[in-house]
């Protein structure tokens, strides 16, 4: 494995100049997986065709990966995500598999198969409370499934069918976001909740190549294409978005995306490297929490925030203002199901901003 290198590019695009550094080269032939993903200080990644998952220490001034699993890949890596009540990742590969990797064990170790037979290997997937969703194709139509996690394969349905290829999953404001490709390649949303839900066009011919990688960070949708493009999408913005493009061309193609505060890492094929990218959106997006509001409300299991910042602590108080639960959110929501039904108080809290707001558990 070759050691970190810091090379400083500097890259014009439309009327903006931004730098990327090269985070790590090592992975050489076997190249990066088509996904990055950031929990809490480590960087999640897999080798392309090595057979393995592996992690870097954020917070390491000189980080090196750490092989944490070496059989689940069934296939390429194609996407993570992570579900914090059970501390595991959920992979996606390029077979009809998928795996679950319990990060409270003591790692390097196996993951363990879900028993679900996708028609198709998973074209990206998320996690939004229990629920999760992975985009596929198979014999020329475009799925997305929906699996209740703490009910198991039981619960794995189809949401939603297409005459199109589907590809990714992300989930923002209770509305599920994904690509679909056919004579242009489009960005759409649907209702989840939604027993026969309705595709909403968000942004036509998002790109003329495959959108092999996206990220979804608070209000902001990043799409990463074959050759090398990095556009950014603003879901609070009228319909139909116009994409903001960062980096007309990386030099290969874009496979993976993640984030943490400013910086934006960025896995690209080919030569198998990981950059990290400054995006000015990211670092000084309004720390404000006043506007950030729960949902639903009242709520029988989970609370969600119409917001994806990753440094939200909370606490929950009873009436007598008594603490019942603390920690730090994220896309999994804050359970709930455990409580007594009645009013609570939730505190929020961002880089010492904070805001109260009053819930009802069903």
């Amino acid at each position: 494995m070759k050691n970190k290198l810091f090379i400083l590019v500097l890259i014009c695009t439309n009327l903006y100049t931004y730098s990327q550094t090269i985070f790590y080269n090592g992975f050489g032939s076997e190249g990066p997986g088509h996904d990055l993903l950031i929990v809490d200080n480590y960087l999640y990644s897999g080798a392309y065709s090595g057979g393995y998952i592996v992690r870097f220490n954020l917070d390491n001034p000189n980080p090196q990966p750490e092989t944490i699993s070496t059989n689940f890949l069934q296939g390429s890596l194609f996407s993570l995500s992570y579900y914090q009540p059970e501390n595991a990742l959920y992979i996606s590969s390029f077979s009809p598999v998928l795996s679950k990797l319990d990060l409270s064990q003591t790692l390097p170790a196996n993951s363990e198969t879900i028993n679900i037979n996708p028609a198709n290997f998973f074209l990206g997937n998320d996690i939004n409370g229990e629920m999760f969703y992975g985009a596929t194709t198979n014999g020329g139509f475009g799925y997305i499934y929906k699996m209740n996690i703490s009910q198991g394969p039981s619960s794995y349905e189809i949401l939603y069918q297409d005459a199109l290829s589907l590809y990714h999953a992300e989930t923002y404001n209770g509305e599920l976001y994904f690509i679909s490709t056919g004579s242009e390649i489009d960005l759409n949303k649907i209702d989840p909740n939604s027993s026969n839900p309705d595709k909403m066009l968000v942004a036509s011919s998002i790109s003329s190549v495959f959108p092999a990688a996206t990220h979804l960070r608070d209000n902001y949708l990043y799409v990463g294409n074959d050759n090398g493009q990095l556009v950014r999408f603003n879901l609070d913005d009228s319909l139909p978005l116009s994409p903001t493009v960062l980096l007309n061309d990386i030099g290969n193609n874009i496979v993976g995306i993640s984030s943490k505060n400013e910086l934006l890492y960025i896995s690209v094929g080919g030569p198998g490297i990981i950059y990290t990218f400054e995006d000015h959106v990211l670092s000084t997006i309004e720390t404000d929490i006043s506007s950030i509001s729960i949902y639903p409300n009242p709520s029988d299991d989970y609370l969600f925030l119409n917001s994806k910042k990753n440094n939200i602590n909370y606490q929950i108080f009873n009436l007598q203002n008594q603490e019942i639960k603390k920690g730090n959110y994220n896309d999994s929501g804050i359970l709930i199901s455990n409580l007594t039904s009645g009013i609570y108080m939730l505190k929020l809290e961002i880089e010492e901003r904070i805001s109260f707001q009053k819930f009802i558990k069903k």
